[in-house]
């Protein structure tokens, strides 16, 4: 095996280790993560987080209930981080 297919190989097990790794660290990701992948799989294979977040709030209605309930505090919390709260 060659070292440039030995790189790709350890790039592929790092990115498929990081989603396991970020769902420990973050609250939101943990109990989001199944219904981004449900709802807005395209945002999840494009690792972009604020596709899926822009995604899963437009879905709200049709997320988990421990989702649902991250998205409603998480927009609280950047409600009350706006200048004038």
């Amino acid at each position: 095996m060659g070292p440039r297919r030995r790189l790709i190989e350890g790039l592929a097990l790092l990115v498929a280790a990081l989603p396991t790794a970020a769902l420990a660290e973050d609250p939101a990701r943990r109990a989001c993560y199944a219904d981004a992948k449900r709802l807005c799989p395209e945002a999840v294979h494009a690792l972009s987080r604020k596709r899926a977040e822009v995604c899963l709030a437009a879905k709200i209605d049709q997320t988990s209930p421990g989702c649902h309930a991250m998205i409603l505090k998480v927009r609280a919390q950047r409600a009350a981080a706006l200048p004038g709260h």
